[in-house]
């Protein structure tokens, strides 16, 4: 649809038309080579996938466990190196007597095809890997979906009127409504913060707003220079005069003492 958007609807509805024949007419070219093969009994896809499961299924271990159903027990091959203990996985496939199979790992059931499990249990009882594919799968089938015609209309009608008089519709998405500027379309996030305004300062020691942790009120205690002569700023308690006037008599006392040593 890329570069037909600005057109009309007849012109829309004709490349999607004309898109579809080709679509046909590419997928019925690549399954018609295959219709006069009598060897190859799918399309592509699943000759692909048949190839490559037949190949995984040679290094499986098939037993016979079955008395009166085809009953098998496959063991797949390790995917460790040689020398590293290695558990292997068993699956049960059964190979019913009416065409259908089964498998522990239901890939038949959902896929409608057999897997490698199947077709190694095909290989052992003998039987012909091709009858448990679905039908869905049969060159035939595909064949039979893309060999329909598609028919344009173009013979019919253009579909396309033409106005006397022009009316043009202006696009609203162009159209400017007001003066100025148009307002931006960018996409905000939070590098865009500042330009809504000065931001509110949170503290992050009592987390209201306001101040932060150096402006806090919980923190908000005197100094050790205006706690005066009783030197805590945080006992809130007068200083005591006594004790300090005993200090300094004390020290007076010591300085005024004879000196032992005589001089000389």
């Amino acid at each position: 649809m890329r570069g037909v958007r600005s057109l009309l609807l007849v012109g829309i509805v004709e490349f999607i038309l004309y898109g579809c024949a080709k679509y046909f007419r590419d997928s019925y070219m690549a399954v018609s080579s295959s219709l006069a093969n009598t060897i190859v009994l799918f399309g592509y896809k699943m000759t692909e996938y048949m190839d490559a499961k037949i190949k995984k299924s040679r290094l499986h271990d098939v037993r016979e466990m079955g008395t009166r159903d085809r009953r098998f027990e496959v063991t797949c091959k390790g995917r460790s190196n040689r020398g590293i203990h290695r558990n292997r996985v068993v699956y049960e496939c059964l190979l019913a007597e009416d065409g259908t199979i089964h498998c522990s790992c239901y890939k038949p059931t959902l896929l409608h095809k057999p897997c490698s499990h199947v077709l190694a249990a095909c290989g052992e009882a003998g039987v012909q890997e091709g009858l448990f594919v679905s039908a869905y799968y049969r060159k035939d089938t595909i064949a039979a979906v893309w060999n329909q015609e598609v028919f344009g209309f173009a013979m019919v009608d253009t579909f396309v009127q033409k106005n006397a008089n022009k009316v043009y519709i202006t696009d609203p998405a162009t159209m400017i409504a007001h003066r100025g500027r148009r307002k931006t379309r960018r996409i905000r996030n939070g590098m865009d913060e500042a330009e809504a305004g000065r931001s509110i300062k949170c503290c992050t020691n009592c987390g209201n707003l306001g101040h932060n942790y150096k402006r806090c009120p919980l923190t908000d205690l005197p100094r050790s220079v205006e706690a005066g002569p009783s030197g805590n700023a945080a006992d809130g308690a007068p200083p005591d005069f006594r004790s300090s006037s005993t200090r300094r008599s004390s020290v007076l006392a010591s300085s005024a003492r004879p000196s032992s040593v005589s001089r000389r």
